[in-house]
């Protein structure tokens, strides 16, 4: 229950002085003295006297989605859909699973060698390149590195984790296996690593090691006597990297292009009955330029387009009871209505480097309509296709993903029925037990309406806040139908131009006014509608602002006999 700035009043006894004038010291004692009951006596007891507005008609939980910009307020939701795990984009790209992509590998060229290559005293040197006819091979072969993407090889990957691996055999006494990997970058800025063999093996340890194939990365191995002369001496027996490599970035180059990537769009279902704890079920709305959008982004090097058509799994669908109705997009809010514009293929830019993913951003057309019919959810899947040309190079990180915020923005410009609020105060008039009968009592209520809602307006009078009611009273003037609250008057735009008062005496019964001055809480009840032009089929939006309030000021005129000598 929400108590909004509508204050009751608090109403002590009368206390009626009556001034005796004694000519003789004989006579009753002043406390001796009776005052009869006093009939047809009238008295005025104020109800409530005070201001709101269109905020202090909803809850603080309702406040929640409400964003205020100046004078302007707004409903506001926003939901995020993950459309593809990073599993779902290295298998776009033909891989198996996240492991194989982010692990790479090269066959070990001294296998096709005969399995051991003689260490002359200038050493051996093995380079790595994203195209090997891009770098002249010596004793050993230049290496591309690959991993289990068929169409593709590494032009740039950080490692993670793993270690660069050299196997010799056969030195002599005192001599020593230098290992070297040049022309990378380390995580401290160094473009050089080195290392010696220790029995047979040599490694360098890649974590945070990034190999740019452009700048072709190499291995350089010799061996050197007690002295530190290079001699020749030994020979090579293995190269590779350790079967636990793993990167956390990595760019793939397609020397031929690569066709067929992409993958299927889960199915996702949002949640659009937004405003449903507001206007139940049954109400009608209408929307002024509501706002339904969808920010994609994308983490790769390029482009994907997004199918949402009916074709791909269902499409992009907002559900109304059991109809869907198909939804597109256009590039512009601006534009949400020109239906030469939407469409149900998005196009997403690429990203331009690893730190941070593109967005691309897209508006539902025809938003006010579909929202209208109150869909329950928009139902998104479809499919994502990429198109990858040849020489194309295209970067991954190891926690990639898909995401798509769907967000909805409803400026409270909008026309409406059915829209109930309870609110509620404490209550204390403590007149009752000084009223022995009541002839008439009369509820006289006066509205000044600065905001385009009409409304009616009823009391419902308990014992405490979760008490039991004993009785209600309607505010209409002992009209049925008739309202309370009239709309401040609006243009054809539906924005306010001038203030409304309204003015009600309503007739009470002796079981509303007892209940009324005995009360100790009272729910104030509002039944609400919002229409621009009341002739029209559905209700016309109108513009309800920040600023705009409605003065409420209500008394009750009493007319009865009063015994100021009750103890009841």
């Amino acid at each position: 229950m929400k108590k909004n700035n509508l204050s009751s009043r608090s109403f002590s006894s009368a206390i009626l002085i009556t001034s005796l004038m004694l000519s003789t010291s004989c006579g009753p004692e002043i406390d001796e003295i009776v005052v009869p009951p006093i009939e047809d006596y009238s008295i005025g007891i104020p109800i409530l006297n005070g201001g709101l507005g269109f905020s202090d008609l909803l809850t603080e939980e309702q406040m929640e989605d409400v964003t205020i910009n100046g004078d302007t307020m707004s409903f506001s939701f926003a939901d995020t859909l993950e459309i593809a795990t990073t599993e779902d984009l290295v298998q776009a790209f033909g891989s198996s699973s996240t492991d194989d992509f982010f692990s790479v590998d090269f066959p070990d060229p001294i296998d096709g060698l005969g399995g051991s290559v003689p260490i002359p005293a200038e050493g051996v040197t093995l380079q790595f390149a994203k195209d090997a006819s891009d770098c002249t091979p010596s004793v050993l072969p230049c290496i591309e590195l690959t991993n289990d993407v068929a169409d593709a090889t590494v032009s740039y990957i950080r490692y993670m984790s793993g270690n660069l691996v050299v196997g010799y055999n056969s030195l002599g006494v005192n001599e020593t296996f230098n290992l070297v990997l040049s022309n990378i970058t380390t995580s401290t800025g160094q473009s050089s690593i080195s290392a010696t063999g220790v029995n047979g093996l040599a490694q360098i340890d890649l974590t945070g090691v990034e190999f740019e194939m452009s700048e072709t990365p190499t291995v350089t191995m010799n061996v050197t006597n007690s002295s530190g002369t290079p001699v020749a001496s030994g020979n090579l027996s293995r190269i590779t990297f350790s079967s636990d490599n793993e990167a956390d970035r990595v760019k793939l180059f397609f020397p031929n292009g690569m066709a067929d990537a992409g993958f299927d769009i889960p199915i996702e279902d949002i949640d659009t009955d937004y405003l449903s704890d507001i206007f139940p079920e049954g109400a009608q709305l209408t929307f002024r330029d509501p706002i339904i959008s969808f920010d994609f982004d994308n983490p790769l090097g390029t482009a994907v387009q997004f199918d949402l058509s009916e074709a791909q799994n269902g499409g992009v669908v907002a559900i109304v009871g059991s109809d869907e109705i198909p939804v597109s997009f256009t590039e512009s809010a601006a534009d949400t209505g020109n239906v030469s514009s939407c469409s149900q293929i998005i196009d997403v830019v690429p990203a331009t480097d690893f730190e941070q993913p593109s967005n691309t951003l897209r508006y539902m057309c025809d938003a006010g309509n579909i929202l209208s019919q109150r869909p329950t959810i928009v139902r998104f899947t479809g499919a994502a296709t990429y198109e990858i040309n040849n020489g194309d190079e295209i970067f991954f990180s190891n926690n990639d993903k898909v995401t798509a915020i769907f967000s909805t923005k409803i400026p409270i410009y909008m026309g409406f029925t059915g829209m109930n609020f309870t609110s509620g105060s404490d209550l204390d008039l403590d007149f009752n037990s000084e009223i022995e009968e009541i002839n008439t009592a009369v509820l006289r209520s006066q509205v000044n309406n600065g905001i385009p809602i009409d409304g009616t307006l009823k009391f419902v009078m308990k014992e405490s806040e979760f008490g039991i009611a004993t009785d209600s009273i309607i505010v209409n003037g002992g009209v049925e139908g008739a309202n309370l609250i009239q709309s401040a008057e609006v243009n054809s735009d539906g924005v306010v131009i001038g203030e409304s008062e309204q003015y009600l005496e309503t007739p009470l019964n002796e079981g509303q006014v007892r209940a009324l001055l005995n009360a100790g809480y009272l729910d104030i009840s509002f039944g609400l509608k919002a229409d621009a032009n009341p002739d029209t089929e559905v209700p016309e939006p109108v513009f309800i602002s920040n600023s705009q309030s409605m003065d409420i000021k209500m008394g009750m005129l009493l007319n009865g006999t009063i015994n100021f000598e009750s103890d009841n």
